[in-house]
């Protein structure tokens, strides 16, 4: 195939696109994303940003990630950019290296007398062309590199259940909706085993997961979301602690063990579902039919008349249908009012 120059044109002010580079990660079993930036930062700045697309500044946790990450560092190297900054430092506690996340580093590879903490000014971790990690201050700025990742296998399945592990971050509540809709509830958990096996499917970089045990209607007195019922529990030392008394929601950590948190809290949660549900999608039509016709078959779109089968699903269904409603009014208002005083 023939090669050829070409001419770029961009408007002045606007910002390059970031080059993604997606890869597996064949140790840790995660999918993970890479977004390389386009314009320096200090590591304070690129880890805000990172935050701010719901990414961190990058983990290298094995030997094939640190190669992904140095053939980033030469595809940038020509521009006159010899390291990056990536996710790894010690600013809580020098000589403690840890994750932008708070994780702690297993994995390292620090270039020959690094990390030295030359002036006692650097506490940051960048990666250099020829994959070896060194200390810097973290007040230079440097190209940087942000990460997502994902578990590359989601969906378990243990005797007539299964279950979903999503690692996007909600409050209990809306984790809770989430799970609702994918045609289950937060995950109960009944027995040791069943305790192991949910453990099985989760990061080993993430350290806690919403699930269904909740005291929100009782003070103390928790129950599942599913109202499954049953005496098993497999709460930590001190737990349920209720710091605050604001601690109504339980989060199985990677240790297999329970701990309260705060409902608010935005964490990667578990759903469960029996085997053969099907995921649930409501939509609100506008026009008004008869209850023969709504129920006579479809009305459109395949859309049959809603089926609330517990008491969990009734006021999800009814609060989604009055807010559908509500925006839809303020947005025929809206047009209304633009429609009034538009020039003549």
């Amino acid at each position: 195939m023939a090669t050829q120059n070409y001419v770029c044109k961009r408007a002045i002010g606007a910002k390059p696109v970031p080059r993604p580079v997606t890869a597996k990660a064949k140790v840790t079993k995660e999918k993970v994303k890479y977004v390389l930036s386009t314009s320096k930062a200090d590591w304070f700045n690129a880890h805000s940003t990172c935050a701010a697309q719901g990414m961190e500044l990058a983990k290298i946790q094995n030997s094939e990630e640190n190669t992904i990450m140095r053939k980033l560092v030469w595809s940038v190297a020509s521009g006159g950019s010899r390291a990056i900054w990536f996710g790894a430092n010690d600013l809580r506690k020098e000589g403690y290296w840890n994750w932008s996340d708070g994780t702690p580093m297993r994995y390292k590879h620090f270039a020959a007398g690094e990390p030295n903490n030359f002036n006692l000014r650097e506490d940051c971790g960048a990666i250099a062309y020829d994959q070896r990690w060194n200390d810097m201050n973290c007040k230079t700025r440097l190209l940087y590199v942000c990460e997502k990742r994902s578990l590359v296998k989601r969906v378990l399945k243990y005797q007539n259940w299964e279950y979903h592990v999503s690692t996007n971050k909600r409050n209990w509540y809306d984790a809770e909706k989430t799970c609702i809709t994918w045609g289950g509830h937060l995950a109960s958990i009944s027995s040791s085993r069943e305790n192991s096996i949910v453990v099985m499917a989760l990061s080993r970089n993430t350290y806690h997961y919403w699930i269904g045990f909740n005291g929100i209607r009782r003070e103390k007195r928790y129950e599942w979301s599913d109202r499954s019922r049953g005496s098993y529990s497999n709460w930590d030392y001190k737990q349920p602690g209720n710091n605050g008394s604001d601690e109504d929601c339980a989060a199985i950590w990677n240790n297999r063990k329970w701990h309260d948190a705060p409902c608010r809290k935005t964490m990667p949660f578990i759903c469960k579902r029996k085997i053969g549900n099907q995921m649930v999608r409501y939509k609100v039509l506008v026009e008004k039919v008869e209850v023969k016709a709504a129920l006579a078959g479809p009305i459109r779109d395949e859309v049959q008349p809603a089926n609330v089968v517990d008491a969990e699903e009734n006021p999800f269904v009814f609060n989604g249908a009055l807010n559908s409603i509500e925006a839809m009014q303020k947005a025929k208002e809206a047009a209304t009012i633009q429609a009034t005083t538009a020039p003549v």
